[in-house]
Formats: structure tokens, C-alpha cells, sequence
């Protein structure tokens, strides 16, 4: 997340109340997995990394970069195998 973005995102988070930690954390993580999608391979890191995407979005439902990213991942990493994860969506 650029540097526009990440502020663009903080105010509209504290707009909406959401807590300052969970945006912290937020662009944390963003930092962390920025090259998920497009570089990263290991099934196992992509997995560590979609749990803790969906343990933040579980923390608030409004977190829209958290729900972007996992959307980003599942569609360039299982993209070719939708009707595998199809009963989970």
C-alpha cells in the first residue's frame, strides 16, 4: 500500500470508528504480503498469510484492504482451481 493509500485508508477507518490498533495492524500485514500474489509461491506461506487476512477481516467486516487482498490471492493463486475451494466461498 503506497503512502497515499495507507492515509486515504487510516482516515477512512477512523470515519467509520474503526480502532486504531486494527488499522495499524492492517497496513502492517499489507506491508508483509504486498508480493503474495504475484511472487510468492510456497503453499504454505500464502496459507499463513490468508489466515492471518481473514483473522483481521473477522476482527471488522468494514476492513476493505484485508478483504482485497484475499480476493487478490485467491484469484492469481487458485484461480485455475476454483471448483476445488468452490464449497468454501
Amino acid at each position: 500500500m503506497d503512502s497515499h493509500k495507507r492515509k486515504r485508508f487510516r482516515k477512512h477507518c477512523q470515519k467509520l470508528g474503526v480502532r486504531q490498533e486494527l488499522i495499524d495492524e492492517t497496513v502492517a500485514l499489507d506491508y508483509e504480503i504486498r508480493d503474495t500474489q504475484y511472487f510468492e509461491e510456497d503453499e504454505k506461506i500464502i496459507r499463513e498469510r490468508v489466515a492471518k487476512l481473514e483473522k483481521l477481516l473477522q476482527k471488522d467486516k468494514r476492513n476493505y484492504i484485508a478483504a482485497q487482498a484475499l480476493i487478490t490471492i485467491f484469484e492469481s493463486k487458485i484461480s485455475g482451481d476454483y471448483k476445488k475451494i468452490s464449497g468454501f466461498i
